[in-house]
């Protein structure tokens, strides 16, 4: 790759980064539904035709964005997950639903756009592989505890936090008791799926 050609990819990527950082950013006041190249491109001081160049439309900038939800949520689960002391499956699975509810009330719009429809999914900027990071995590908890129905288990498990969540952030279900609700809830969901060896 020669100098120049370095230099104006370089230039693409921080543009685009910045067509991101924009997007994320007025997704954060505003909401989905107030979403558009036009605003972004208004934003960045240029024509929204100019932004055609890097996103066909509305839906791949969505797209992209949904994309990029994944991968910084399931790097601030693994994160935390990481450092678990002790690295117990129970502990791993309650660390990684409380990590994952924190990131979500700190980026609510962000958090909806994870499993909301996703735009273009069979396309080339499909988000399946970035959607896959946190249920691979929660399957890997599972498997240390035990290797049978471990993909039953997660799904069930994976639905269950991602509900309790979506209700909170969504206004439907408020936590008076500043999280003691989620964390009963994530105590009976790790007695169900993780029980103690003598009651399995």
């Amino acid at each position: 790759m020669t100098t120049a050609r370095t230099i104006r990819q370089r230039a693409r990527d921080d543009f685009v980064r910045e067509i991101r950082d924009i997007a994320r950013r007025r997704l954060a006041q505003h909401g989905l539904q107030a979403l558009s190249l036009r605003a972004v491109a208004r934003e960045l001081g240029v024509t929204s035709s100019a932004l055609y160049r890097y996103f066909p439309g509305r839906e791949a900038l969505v797209n992209a964005l949904a994309n990029d939800a994944h991968h910084n949520a399931a790097d601030f689960v693994e994160h935390r997950v990481a450092d678990c002391v002790p690295a117990t499956p129970a502990v791993r699975w309650r660390t990684a639903c409380h990590a994952l509810r924190a990131w979500a009330h700190e980026h609510p719009h962000e958090f909806a756009l994870l499993y909301a429809p996703a735009p273009g999914a069979d396309g080339p900027d499909s988000s399946v592989p970035a959607a896959s990071r946190i249920p691979l995590l929660l399957a890997d908890i599972l498997t240390d505890h035990r290797d049978a129905d471990t993909v039953p288990r997660m799904l069930t498990g994976w639905t269950q936090l991602i509900g309790a969540i979506a209700l909170e952030t969504s206004g439907h279900l408020r936590d008076n008791d500043d999280g003691a609700f989620f964390s009963r809830s994530v105590d009976l969901m790790t007695a169900l799926l993780l029980p103690p060896p003598d009651v399995r």
